[in-house]
Formats: structure tokens, sequence, C-alpha cells
């Protein structure tokens, strides 16, 4: 049967469009479900604006995975996001276009936060953005975001990275401007793995290039490099790339770091562990909002809409 559009507004619809934007190991059948699983939610706890969700290419682990492949797994995931960041800007501009007068928020998660956040940086206009469990260092949206003695001392025991962007993460978000929200769990699982890819897997390739010499990125105290067999070793001067392959952050992930209070960037927070029981269950409490039952999930989804309120 042909899919038919209402040609008429709903007259309780209100005028607002809430953008879902998922984040690393997802694949198509995982995107429609949580897509279908949020609508409804939404609607349950009492939404009745428009709805929208966004697929982009990210990569795919399991537990079966090696700890070193991980980390790769992790970093080209990412400089996919950053590249998909035009598509998200003017997918974005589109539905302004077609929907005017609508208010559009953003309820990104995890890695998708890449995305976003370079569709914003590039000009994308919004009107609420909510990083849930958020996959990028806390000190790109906040400059003063406290160090991480573990990753500090990666720095100074394997390989010294760019910290600062354009080529690092430090700051590079600092510019975006509107209500963002920042939906935190610090006992987050799946960002503990996260860490452990800022640790081990940055630069890339770095701490393998022992048995895998052909491919591996390099940091000379200046500029980054791709290091392979010729005519494929060159300097990085992509900053996106250097950030996914090469560039460690100094801070936890902002997924994991509060406060509520406005830091940075971030106007506001929501403790995830302290006001919906988000732990440290592994997969399931990094995507809590959508794998529990409706039952105990429709708190996050309240929190949510109480977020957009204008």
């Amino acid at each position: 049967m042909p899919i038919q559009y209402a040609s008429v507004t709903d007259a309780n619809e209100s005028q607002d469009i809430i953008l879902l934007v998922h984040g690393i190991n997802v694949d198509n059948w995982d995107w429609n479900n949580t897509s279908q699983t949020v609508f409804k939610r939404l609607y349950a706890a009492g939404y009745h604006g428009k709805f929208a969700t966004v697929d982009w290419p990210c990569n795919f682990f399991n537990l079966w995975s090696s700890l070193l492949k991980i980390t790769s797994i992790f970093n080209e995931s990412e400089i996919k996001a950053y590249k998909a960041g035009a598509g998200m800007k003017t997918y974005m501009d589109q539905l302004h276009a077609r929907n005017p007068g609508y208010r559009l928020h953003l309820l990104v998660h995890s890695q998708g936060n890449a995305v976003v956040s370079e569709a914003i940086e590039q000009g994308a206009a919004f009107d609420t953005y909510i990083l849930t469990e958020g996959a990028l260092p806390a000190s790109a949206y906040d400059v003063d975001a406290p160090t991480s003695s573990t990753l500090v001392l990666y720095e100074t025991l394997l390989s010294s990275t760019p910290e600062w962007q354009p080529m690092g993460y430090h700051g590079v978000y600092t510019s975006l401007t509107g209500r963002i929200v920042n939906y935190y769990n610090w006992q987050d699982p799946v960002l503990d793995c996260w860490m452990y890819d800022q640790g081990l897997g940055k630069p890339d390739g770095y701490a393998k290039s022992v048995l895998m010499p052909a491919s591996y990125y390099t940091f000379d105290g200046s500029d980054g490099w791709h290091n392979g067999i010729l005519p494929f070793s060159y300097l990085v001067a992509d900053p996106q790339e250097s950030r996914a392959f090469i560039s460690r952050s100094r801070t936890l992930p902002i997924g994991q770091s509060g406060p509520a209070t406005a830091h940075g960037v971030i106007q506001s927070g929501v403790d995830l562990n302290a006001q919906f029981g988000f732990k440290d269950s592994f997969p399931d409490d990094h995507s809590a909002q959508w794998v529990r039952p409706i039952q105990t999930a429709r708190p996050y989804y309240l929190q949510v809409l109480d977020s957009i309120k204008p």
C-alpha cells in the first residue's frame, strides 16, 4: 500500500520538530527500530509536534573484536561522522525551509554529536541541542573542563598529540551559540570504551605499528602524519582527520561530564544517573532511554519535552 501523507495539519500539532541522530554501531534495522521507539515514547509523554530521524554511515564493532581493532573502529567512525556534518547541515536547512515557523530541536546520541556539532559549526540553525551520552571530549565545548589524569598520563608515557583546535579537540566547538543541554551519566560503560580509545588508540595505529607497520598515524610535536607505504605517507592537513585519528582528549567525554549548571557553551545539564538511574550496565545503560521498558523510561522523555519548552 502506498504511503499517504496528511494533507491538513493536525489542529493540536505544536510548532516543533524533534530530530533524532544515532551514534556508533547502529545498523539500518537498529536505526528504524530505535527511531520508532523514540517517536512513540515522545508521543506517549505528550509530544504532538513533528519527528524526524537521520541515519549516517557509522562503523560497527562487536564483543569479539580485538581491543586494538576497536580503537580504529571508533576513530574511523568518527571521521565518517565529521564528514556527514555537511549533509546534516543541508538537511537541517531543508527542514527549516519546508516548515517555516517551526522550532528545531536536536536529540543526539553518543558519536552522532560529531555529526551535529560539525553541522552547527558550519552554520546550521537550531533551537535546542540535547547532547545525550555524547562521545566527544568535554573540552570541545568547555575549555575549562577538568583534565583526566589517566589521559594526561598517556600523553606522557606513549606519545604526545595536538591538543587545541583546529587540529585538536580543545575548544573546537566553543563558538556554538543557542540552547545546548548536556545529558550525562558519569558511569556510562560505552564511554569507558571511548576513554580506552583515547588512551591507547591515539594516534591511530601507533600502538600496533610494530605489528602492522603499513599504515599508522604519528605526531612529531608540530605536525601530524599518516605513515604508509609510499606514496601513501602524507602530512595531515585536515583538522577533522587530525581529531579523529591523531588528537587525544585530555578530558572525560562530555557524556560523562557535569555539572548540571552552565559551563562553556553548555547552558544546562541533566544527570542521567542521579535523575533516572542510568548506571554502568554494558552496553544497555548507554541507551537506556530506548532499551528499558516504557514505564521506567518515560521520565527521560518528559525531561526532553521540558528541555525544549520555549
